[in-house]
């Protein structure tokens, strides 16, 4: 069964390879990109569009897990508990959001940190009231940012070594 899942994975063109490296969670464009640029020499171009791609397929499921999840547990007995959270959170952040909103959930899903990202996004942008289309379209911006980042901080490691 593993020999299977090793040939398969070999077998498959490397730009498809790029996609589902950036599926994953953990890996993220952060390993991805590298993975792109060095060992399969990509563009920085064709590297960046397709860990975008991969980054911004998965990006639905998390859009669903979010307020999908969140309104079915507004609707249980943790309601009253839920509630009390994220008043805290809107309480003690509220004025600065309002401030820096759209840029910061830039941020947070263009950070290349373990547990920013996408997810931790579109949670903070359901918590302060963002809108959901805005609110991807600025987590879309972040991943872009930190995809050409990681591609140009590749690229500058390959030239000097």
């Amino acid at each position: 069964m593993q020999q299977q899942i090793i040939e398969v994975w070999h077998n498959l063109p490397n730009e498809l390879k790029l996609v589902l490296l950036s599926i994953i969670p953990l890996a993220k464009t952060t390993f991805a990109i590298p993975t792109g640029i060095a060992i399969y020499k990509f563009s920085i171009a064709k590297t960046v569009f397709f860990c975008c791609l991969g980054s911004i397929l998965k990006t639905p499921v998390y859009y669903y897990i979010i307020y999908g999840g969140a309104n079915m547990l507004l609707k249980t007995r943790v309601r009253k508990k839920i509630e009390i959270v994220l008043e805290k959170a809107k309480k003690y952040h509220s004025r600065k959001f309002e401030i820096f909103g759209g840029f910061a959930l830039v941020l947070i899903s263009g950070s290349p940190f373990m547990f920013n990202g996408i997810l931790p996004a579109l949670a903070t942008g359901y918590i302060f009231g963002i809108k959901p289309l805005n609110n991807l379209i600025y987590v879309f911006i972040g991943v872009i940012g930190s995809a050409l980042i990681s591609a140009f901080l590749t690229k500058g490691a390959i030239y000097i070594y």
